[in-house]
């Protein structure tokens, strides 16, 4: 007497495996003629939307992220002034969660002009030292 036993020649489908995506932001670049900055921010390929946002350092500043759909680097503009920083942010998205967040520091400085801006200042509580960006302009070869 054979006993057969049925079995399924169909494998079970196992899901490939999701990553968080990751996301860039390049140095901006400002045209002092329209004074605006651009700046290109790269989501990875697997991202499926990215946002991004432009803060100018003041208090009162907001994080309007905004949206854009897919996974296409893409190069934004926003309006600059002399010896403002800006913080330029972005993070991307898919269905494993949210990536890290991405921020870069920009402070438009006069062409030919003597001119040192600050930006944001931090303080180590242990140490009680404080650190503060500083913008020099182009012209300037000396600050202290």
């Amino acid at each position: 007497m054979v006993a057969l036993v049925g079995t399924s020649c169909d494998k079970p489908q196992t899901e490939i495996p999701v990553n968080k995506p990751t996301i860039g932001i390049l140095d901006p670049t400002f045209d002092h003629t329209t004074m605006s900055a651009k700046v290109m921010i790269a989501p990875s390929t697997d991202a499926t939307a990215w946002y991004w946002c432009v803060t100018d350092g003041s208090e009162t500043s907001e994080l309007n992220y905004t949206k854009v759909e897919g996974a296409a680097a893409q190069e934004v503009e926003f309006k600059a002034t002399y010896g403002v920083e800006y913080t330029i942010k972005a993070y991307a998205e898919n269905k494993a969660g949210k990536s890290d967040t991405a921020e870069k520091r920009f402070c438009a400085m006069p062409e030919g002009e003597v001119a040192v801006a600050l930006g944001e200042v931090t303080l180590n509580e242990e140490s009680m030292h404080a650190m503060i960006t500083v913008y020099p302009s182009k012209a300037t070869t000396k600050w202290y």
